[in-house]
């Protein structure tokens, strides 16, 4: 069960980090779904669980490193 609400703790603050980054470069989600073909609104709003594939394409398309992207990133 800690494990669970860990996991759901980090999903959701993943979620959270997306829609800074993407607001920091200026960008619509509209824009990102579209260069990404990807439902990046239900992502941010954490309904729906982002495959590993997808976050590396995310990272790319912000040119950032997986790396940068976890730096700061804590469960608690």
């Amino acid at each position: 069960m800690a494990e669970q609400k860990i996991e759901d703790i980090l999903v959701a603050k993943v979620a959270m980090k997306l829609a800074e980054i993407r607001k920091r470069e200026k960008l619509s989600q509209y824009t990102v779904a579209n260069d990404l073909q990807i439902s990046i609104n239900r992502i941010e709003r954490n309904m729906m669980d982002i495959r590993l594939s997808t976050f590396f394409r995310i990272c790319d398309y912000y040119d950032i490193s997986p790396k940068e992207f976890f730096e700061g990133l804590e469960t608690e």
